[in-house]
């Protein structure tokens, strides 16, 4: 029994560690805004309203930054997003689809990605691009709920 008890807490100490770990390295769900990926604290400070209906999740922040945003239909960040940064109509076959559609969190909205309307950073996928941000963006035509893959590499 006393084996037993010291396997729980050992198991359960490194549980913790290793979730706390994945955080700091910009992997998994993040909890606090104050944690969110830098591009997309920058798209949200001059508007408070931006930062509503926004869900992010981190894929990786070291040297390169990777991150998936949720934008629920109602979220005036997607219509900001949208009108203000260089994008161009793209479609499910985009080079990074097969990423993003990978990278989307369990429990999130499930889309018909054919269905979808999809914009992208022009070039993003197709040639190495440094030190801007990149996006892959798709809409839901049913649900008006958008995901977007953020990438920023080194």
């Amino acid at each position: 029994m006393i084996v037993t008890l010291i396997a729980a807490v050992f198991s359960g100490c490194t549980l913790a560690l290793y979730r706390v770990g994945r955080s700091k390295a910009g992997y998994g769900p993040y909890v606090r805004e104050a944690d969110w990926p830098r591009a997309l604290q920058a798209l949200v400070k001059d508007d408070p309203s931006f930062r509503t209906n926004v869900t992010a999740y981190g894929l990786g922040d070291f040297i390169d930054h990777r991150s998936i945003w949720r934008l629920d239909r109602d979220s005036p960040l997607l219509d900001h997003m949208l009108s203000n940064i260089n994008l161009e109509p793209t479609d499910v076959g985009h080079p990074k689809s097969s990423e993003l559609i990978g990278n989307v969190p369990y429990g999130w909205p499930s889309f018909d990605w054919t269905k979808c309307t999809w914009y992208a950073t022009p070039g993003y996928g197709a040639q190495h691009i440094e030190g801007v941000d990149l996006y892959l963006i798709a809409v839901d035509e049913k649900s008006g709920c958008a995901v977007a893959l953020h990438e920023w590499l080194f």
